[in-house]
């Protein structure tokens, strides 16, 4: 073809290949998207495989795993203290997800500077637990008992699972959409994406894909939870290690699962 980038995509024979998927044919199957993803895992497997040793990365988990933790205790605010997280004696959910953002933005910021995969992160621990959260409270209802009871869904050896699972699908749904954004842009208007809410509906799909796919992290989340006496047990280390192997399975199960269909 005469180049070798793409607004930023190496024209790689992946990335060829995830080129091709994109603008070929007419409309977006089911079946697409599942290929596509797979596709974009494999061009892209470098960088998700590095993306575990970002440090903004690395602390968004496990504050999001420590949250869990703490919300099966007694203490709920003290545990999340030692992290920068700051509730008031009564916090309702947005006081919380608040929270959560900052203690990540302030140890980005004193340890480095933020990152494409940091920003990622964030945006995932904000959905996830919005996700799991937001269906069992008002965002802004601090209640009898503050958000501490509404923590139930992610406080338990399942609950974790469910909240990892969400949370590595929005995070690989993002990662993946932003090497394919840079391809889309390009074709919004092609026989493949006619128009803009077309678009849409594909990063709505790849969404939910990638969400489906992250069923692979489930026993990981909840081998590491049930390890996990009490949230000071809760460590950096410790989490760093469960979020490299649950990248290394979605990785896996995204790159291969298409070839099962």
């Amino acid at each position: 073809m005469g180049h070798t980038w793409l607004r930023g995509v190496p024209l790689s024979a992946k990335w060829l290949r995830v080129f091709e998927q994109l603008v070929g044919g007419a409309g977006l199957a089911a079946d697409d998207v599942a290929e596509l993803a797979a596709l974009t895992a494999d061009a892209a497997s470098t960088a998700l495989r590095k993306a575990a040793d970002d440090a903004g990365l690395r602390h968004a988990f496990y504050i999001l795993a420590l949250t869990s933790k703490a919300a099966d205790e007694t203490g709920l605010r003290g545990n999340l203290s030692r992290v920068g997280i700051d509730l008031p004696d009564r916090p309702c959910l947005f006081d919380l997800t608040v929270e959560i953002q900052a203690a990540i933005d302030d140890h980005i910021f004193r340890h480095g500077h933020p990152t494409d995969i940091s920003e990622i992160a964030q945006q995932a621990v904000g959905e996830a637990v919005l996700e799991m959260v937001g269906g069992r409270t008002s965002v802004f209802d601090s209640g009898s008992a503050g958000v501490a009871s509404s923590l139930e869904s992610i406080a338990s050896q399942t609950g974790f699972g469910r909240l990892g699972q969400l949370f590595f699908g929005r995070f690989a749904a993002r990662f993946l959409n932003f090497y394919l954004s840079r391809i889309t842009a390009e074709y919004v208007g092609s026989a493949r994406i006619p128009s803009v809410p077309e678009l849409s509906r594909l990063n709505d799909e790849l969404r939910l894909h990638c969400e489906n796919s992250a069923v692979v992290v489930l026993d990981v989340c909840e081998r590491w939870y049930a390890a996990t006496p009490r949230a000071q047990d809760a460590s950096p280390e410790t989490t760093a290690r469960l979020l490299s192997e649950a990248l290394d399975k979605l990785e896996r199960q995204l790159m291969h699962e298409a070839d099962d269909r």
